[in-house]
């Protein structure tokens, strides 16, 4: 069906009783959660997940591994027939390295060109962010709208935000219009966003939080953005195997049976 009901069935609102809870300010204690989980995160191990990915003309599954070294560099490994690595990409602040084995070619160049090219955004912080349901990366204004009180269903919502956030993809003004927030673990587990001039809507739903070496991770991740009644893009990604102990190699090696390609789309 239609995004809008996809995306207004993603966040739940509730109703906040306007009493003491336990004499705990919610707003704090929400906050405090946040940037501590987010803080104490420098590297991720995802050694396996499952994936599924659909725009208007296209729909794939797929499988393999995520490493990320926070604010540094993510790489994706996607599985290929067999379980042998197909595509593996590496995304810095200011560089994209997309490999392809079974072409035996590589995309690498800046960012920025990868972003003009695919016409949507393409964001290490962005996207880390999202994987770590990293709401910490909402500012202290954010906060201020949580009010004190009793949560009286699984999630707590805050809405209208009216918070405007950097989406580069999206032209004219993006607005964080609600986030919700798990009962039990007290991790974003929805943040809507809306873009009033294109009529875009961004719904980013998270589900199952594992708690790895006293760290809070969505089990699922649930993206979907939609124009009007039509969805545009969407993803969902299911986690499995965490590890944020272990040190993994980042390195990339390119043999000379590699040859380099000018844009993504010859790969």
């Amino acid at each position: 069906m239609g995004v809008l009901i996809i995306i207004n069935g993603a966040c739940k609102t509730i109703s906040v009783i306007q009493e003491p809870y336990e004499g705990v300010n919610t707003e704090e204690k929400i906050s405090l959660i946040q940037k501590t989980n987010f803080r104490q995160i420098d590297r991720l191990w995802i050694k396996k997940f499952s994936g599924e990915i659909q725009t208007e003309d296209m729909h794939k599954k797929f499988k393999g591994n995520m490493r990320l070294v926070k604010d540094s560099l993510l790489i994706i490994s996607i599985n290929a027939a067999m379980g042998m690595e197909g595509i593996r990409i590496y995304l810095s602040g200011d560089s994209l390295i997309v490999l392809n084995r079974m072409g035996s070619n590589y995309y690498r160049d800046r960012v920025e060109e990868a972003r003009i090219e695919l016409s949507t955004f393409l964001n290490l912080a962005l996207i880390q962010n999202i994987l770590l349901a990293n709401a910490g990366m909402l500012t202290d204004t954010i906060w201020k709208k949580i009010k004190r009180g009793r949560l009286s269903d699984q999630n707590y919502c805050i809405e209208p935000i009216q918070h405007k956030v950097d989406l580069k993809a999206l032209k004219g003004t993006t607005l964080l219009k609600k986030a919700c927030f798990d009962e039990n673990t007290l991790m974003a587990s929805c943040l809507l966003y809306e873009n009033r001039r294109n009529e875009t809507k961004i719904s980013i739903k998270y589900s199952d939080f594992i708690k790895v070496n006293d760290s809070w991770f969505a089990g699922n991740l649930n993206f979907v953005a939609g124009r009007g009644e039509v969805v545009i893009f969407s993803f969902k990604v299911e986690m499995g195997r965490l590890d944020v102990s272990s040190i993994f190699p980042t390195s990339i090696r390119l043999g000379s049976r590699y040859k380099r390609v000018r844009r993504l789309s010859e790969l």
